[in-house]
């Protein structure tokens, strides 16, 4: 009976400090993905976007924002340039489009036409979205009322 706990006792530790990749064989999510600038269009297709990971420890995975532009990049030979925050992942380049907050030049993401409000990492993909990628100076999308000028 002693051996038994400490060998679960010991197993206990280690899997407390082993890390695990959560995946669940996610099935990948067709949307349709376009990333601009503001001088080109970089990118404009329907893709599927498979699981990758959601944390900067590499420890979870989902199909999120991130996935799309990591998979985008793979194929369309991009450098990618990022940052781990406390909230998530930030993209700081595809290529030369880098982000120049001294002139408000940045990456936002769209989906379905609304403004992202989480981190491109945390944001999770949903059958059939339109997911935009913007590079240029903020404000990047302004909608006039149409009642009146």
């Amino acid at each position: 009976m002693q051996r038994f706990k400490k060998i679960f006792s010991i197993a206990v530790v280690l899997l407390g400090i082993l890390p695990f990749t959560a995946s669940a064989d996610i099935t990948p999510i067709p949307i349709h993905f376009t990333v601009v600038t503001n001088d080109a269009i970089l990118f404009d297709a329907d893709i599927t976007v498979s699981e990758c990971f959601d944390t900067e420890t590499g420890t979870t995975t989902s199909v999120n924002a991130f996935c799309a532009i990591e998979q985008t990049a793979s194929t369309s030979l991009w450098t990618l340039a990022t940052t781990w925050y406390s909230f998530g992942r930030s993209l700081d380049g595809i290529n030369t489009y880098t982000a120049d907050f001294v002139n408000n030049r940045y990456w936002i993401y769209y989906t379905d036409g609304a403004p992202g409000f989480t981190s491109l990492n945390t944001h999770t993909l949903t059958e059939g979205e339109h997911l935009t990628l913007a590079y240029g100076i903020n404000p990047l999308r302004i909608t006039a009322a149409s009642s009146s000028p």
